[in-house]
């Protein structure tokens, strides 16, 4: 704006001393001597005031100005225009992301079936996200909800007043599952960068963060059918989870309100005498 409105001024001041009253071919407009030249910009409108002697002349040019609409990670807000940036810094309440993925666990002495075991997590709920053009820092408040579950004839058992074992199922009952459930509060703080290329005409965005959390609360439950046909289930709490623990998170958004994300811990998830065991989850994130 300060570039037209010199270009403006110094073309206008350029033409003031002139002698004859007539425009020239191909020129728009031509003045002829000015008194004085007065430009200002109110509201992205700038006004050209030429003083002659016997008139006063004015112009006036309106300067398009760009909005970008932000919705932040916002719950449904997303789906709508999550691709757009502001072109200066600033911040915005967000209000979560929501994920769905299969869950692993490696190093554990029970057969963890990803494609049977899952995780659901609030990213931000809510949350403030820190934005300076395409670049993007989130903190926020969020939960995680677990479970690893094993159909192949090893269960979950309790052994002490906040422990947990791995034994076989008793003889002569046919084994549903066994699964370990854990639920964990959590502070996401994860960087992104929107790229200008597209993808599904979306603007491609990778991420990367920590997410410290506080578990919670774990249960085990497990299930069979006895010889006479009966189901059982045996259900405990206190399983020796972990208090504190910290994952690594990777993610990028493919298509308008859905991006892919992968996340690790390398803590156990369990402590004391309880089996240790890692975790990790894939899958896809709605609102990303």
């Amino acid at each position: 704006m300060k570039r037209l409105i010199i270009s403006l001024a110094a073309a206008i001041t350029a033409i003031a001393g002139m002698s004859a009253s007539t425009v020239a071919p191909d020129s728009i407009i031509q003045i002829d001597n000015a008194r004085r030249v007065t430009v200002t910009d109110i509201d992205g409108t700038v006004a050209i005031s030429v003083e002659c002697p016997d008139t006063t002349l004015t112009f006036t040019h309106a300067a398009a100005r760009s909005h970008s609409v932000r919705s932040g990670s916002g719950l449904f807000s997303n789906l709508i225009n999550r691709q757009s940036r502001h072109s200066g810094k600033g911040s915005e309440w967000i209000f979560g992301s929501v994920s769905l993925g299969i869950t692993g666990a490696p190093g554990a002495q029970i057969d963890i079936e990803p494609a049977k075991s899952f995780e659901i997590s609030m990213l931000s709920f809510p949350g403030i996200r820190y934005y300076d053009g395409d670049e993007a820092f989130s903190i926020g408040l969020g939960y995680t909800w677990r479970n690893y579950r094993s159909t192949t004839g090893r269960r979950f058992v309790k052994t002490g007043e906040n422990s947990i074992g791995i034994d076989r199922f008793p003889e002569g009952v046919r084994p549903r599952m066994s699964r370990l459930h854990t639920f964990s509060l959590q502070l996401p703080m994860i960087y992104e960068h929107t790229f200008p290329c597209h993808v599904y005409n979306t603007r491609f965005m990778i991420g990367a963060g920590i997410i410290p959390a506080y578990n919670a609360y774990g249960s085990i439950k497990t299930t069979w059918t006895d010889a006479d046909g009966h189901r059982g289930k045996d259900f405990h709490r206190g399983v020796g989870l972990r208090k504190f623990s910290v994952d690594f998170m990777a993610m990028m958004r493919v298509s308008s309100g859905l991006g892919l994300f992968f996340r690790y811990s390398p803590c156990d998830v369990l402590q004391g005498s309880s089996p240790r065991f890692k975790s990790w989850t894939a899958g896809a994130a709605l609102l990303l």
